[in-house]
């Protein structure tokens, strides 16, 4: 049950089910990878942006608000009232008397009051003292030479405060009267309160700002636990690579950790008032949004393939349907049940299953056909096979009752036959004899003639072979020659090459006495004095050409003369060959003359020998006729007596094939009847 489970599951329903899911599936994933890669940039980059913007936005605001503030010193610095009696002070080199210090003191409470814990003071110094104040006088004492003694607007880095313990700004702006310095008003502003609302105006929740000073220390933040407490330069807090960032760059995007947790973060510096603004978010606050995404992806994928695997699996059924009908035909087919119907929906289809239901169908309806005319055929040929063994055992008997009486009849006329042979044998072992001499005599005659034909083309070859020399001595000669008008050549060219190294060394003198008169003549003849060098250049190129033309030509001068001296060896090596090859014609004539006088006595006795074997020819032919009829009557009888037997035997092969045919027919019916049509 299992093992048929498993092999329906290997079927090609399920193989084209399993392909069309996963080529549906793959494009799927990577739809999904791509779209969750590119959610995650996009909603970073949308981060990033709205985080750079918002940090923007907090510095502009944080110096406007600041900006504001030192307006206002500067406007408090410069009331009449406060300059007029810082005035009369150090004209009188004494303090300000009561009455104006309290006038002060009234305005610069009214001035914090109107700030609303804006600020933690608002005092003015007079030499580098703390004289009056906003706060009812709680300063009064304090002393700053570097605060009491500016000439120019300052603005303190914020640090923490000596009184609160909070992190301040102080602004301070100078008190003159006719660029002459007096003193200072001071307003220390709470950094809390100032960023307060610029910090915590956020209209979205995931977003937060903090405020760093210039030494890396939170000073604003909407988390009070971090302010003053961490310091991003602190090796514990793991935040030193993303401070150096900050104050390597003005305005950026980075990610820092802090408590475990990814943030992404924009930063901007405010140089002016020494400090660092950041805005950030945690990671997940946008990755969220990518898993949900995700999730919502993923389900709607799972849904896709659910309801595509449902279309498909009915699909590849209504596919695969003809073909495993077609597959179960076939198996029936094989084991000889020719039974088979096809499906009649599959014969209509219009597409290849159909046309493979109709190709099955056909071949199932011409096996049939095929299988029922063998079935016919076989009964004929048992009968006729029965029909045939029988006529042969009745021919078989009749040609052996036939073949024993020639028998008799060929016995006595082979005895006869011997005796006439015996004698034919003696004449011819004679005649035999005769007709070797005649052959060796005839042989001795083509050997001659043989012997003579190849004396002839010796005798040819000979002469040829001298014409041959002849021809090759009047060429070698020609060589000779040729080779000696090339070293005369050689020689003219030589000179030639000796005449144009003179002019060479001649164009080299002339191009030097041009050179050196256009270097006389200055700038006029600059000119020609490059003209001159290309000249002398060019003189001393011919010069060297010819010089190395001249040792080639000295080259083919001895190339010349140990030619020529070869071909006076080989003129000597021609002469020898001719007078060795006209003394070999002459004795090649000598043999001939020997070869035709052995040719004429062969032939003499090659005609007496003809004579004797024509003599013994007529005696042999007799005794060969006389043979030849007793032999034609034995051989008659040993020809019908062969017949007979060879009938015998032909009938006996039809009989056994006959039997054989017979057999086949049965073993052909049994194996028919296993059929079902």
């Amino acid at each position: 049950m299992k093992k048929k489970g498993y092999s329906r599951f290997r079927g090609l329903s399920w193989r084209i089910f399993l392909v069309s899911v996963l080529c549906m599936l793959i494009p799927m994933l990577v739809s999904l990878f791509t779209s969750g890669y590119i959610s995650q940039k996009y909603l970073e980059n949308s981060a990033s942006d709205a985080l750079l913007n918002i940090v923007a936005e907090k510095r502009s605001q944080i110096e406007v608000a600041l900006s504001n503030i030192e307006k206002q010193a500067q406007s408090i610095a410069m009331q009449p009232f406060i300059v007029d009696t810082l005035s009369e002070a150090s004209a009188n080199s004494a303090n300000p008397s009561s009455r104006d210090l309290q006038k002060i003191s009234n305005n610069l409470e009214y001035n914090f009051n109107l700030a609303k814990g804006l600020f933690e003071n608002v005092f003015l110094m007079y030499k580098n003292i703390d004289i009056a104040d906003g706060i009812g006088g709680k300063s009064v004492g304090w002393e700053n030479e570097a605060m009491g003694s500016v000439t120019d607007l300052l603005v303190r880095a914020a640090r923490v405060s000596p009184t609160t313990g909070r992190p301040v700004i102080t602004i301070v702006a100078p008190v003159k009267n006719n660029d002459k310095q007096l003193g200072s008003v001071a307003m220390a502003i709470e950094l809390n309160s100032l960023s307060e609302n610029i910090i915590n105006s956020n209209s979205n929740s995931d977003f937060k700002t903090l405020i760093l000073n210039s030494e890396g220390l939170v000073i604003s933040s909407i988390d009070k636990d971090i302010v003053l407490t961490l310091n991003f330069q602190d090796e514990k807090s793991g935040l030193q690579d993303f401070y150096n960032t900050i104050k390597s760059k003005e305005t950026g995007i980075d990610f820092f950790k802090l408590d475990g947790i990814e943030y992404i973060a924009a930063y901007t510096s405010s140089s002016k008032y020494g400090m660092h603004i950041v805005s950030y978010k945690p990671v997940s606050a946008y990755t969220k949004l990518i898993k949900n995404m995700g999730l919502v992806l993923i389900g709607v994928i799972l849904l896709s393939i659910l309801l595509a695997s449902i279309v498909i699996y009915f699909s590849s059924r209504k596919i695969t349907k003809p073909i495993l009908a077609a597959v179960a035909q076939a198996e029936q087919l094989a084991n000889r049940d020719l039974t088979v119907n096809t499906i009649e929906n599959s014969l209509n289809r219009k597409d290849e299953l159909g046309r493979l239901a109709n190709s099955f169908s056909t071949m199932v309806q011409n096996l049939k056909e095929i299988i029922t005319q063998i079935t016919i055929t076989s009964s004929e040929v048992a009968i006729s096979g029965q029909e045939l063994y029988e006529s042969g055992e009745q021919v078989g008997k009749a040609a052996e009752e036939v073949a024993n009486t020639i028998l008799e009849i060929s016995s006595g006329a082979e005895d006869q036959s011997k005796k006439i042979e015996m004698a034919l044998s003696n004449l011819t072992d004679l005649i035999s004899q005769i007709n070797e001499v005649n052959n060796n005599t005839y042989n001795m005659q083509q050997t001659t003639v043989h012997m003579i034909d190849d004396i002839a083309i010796g005798a040819k070859t000979a002469a040829e072979s001298i014409e041959t020399i002849n021809n090759l001595k009047a060429d070698t000669e020609g060589v000779s020659g040729v080779i000696s008008n090339l070293g005369n050549t050689s020689n003219q060219i030589g000179q030639i090459i000796e005449l144009i190294s003179g002019i060479a060394e001649q164009t080299n003198l002339l191009a030097l006495n041009a050179a050196i008169e256009a270097a006389r003549a200055g700038e006029a003849g600059r000119g020609f004095s490059v003209v001159a060098d290309e000249i002398r250049k060019l003189a001393e190129e011919s010069a060297d050409a010819s010089g190395r033309i001249a040792k080639l030509i000295v080259e083919i001068r001895s190339g010349v003369d140990t030619a020529v001296s070869k071909m006076d060896d080989s003129m000597k090596s021609v002469n020898s060959s001719v007078k060795a090859i006209q003394k070999n014609g002459e004795t090649f004539n000598v043999i001939n003359e020997q070869a035709e006088r052995l040719k004429d006595i062969v032939s003499n006795v090659i005609n007496s020998v003809k004579i004797m074997t024509e003599n013994s020819s007529d005696f042999e032919r007799t005794m060969q006729e006389i043979n030849e009829t007793s032999h034609e009557f034995a051989s008659n009888a040993e020809g019908v007596s062969a017949a007979s037997e060879e009938q015998i035997a032909l009938t006996e092969e039809i009989v056994s094939s006959s039997k054989a045919m017979a057999d086949m027919s049965e073993e052909l019916s049994n194996l028919i009847k296993n059929f079902k049509i």
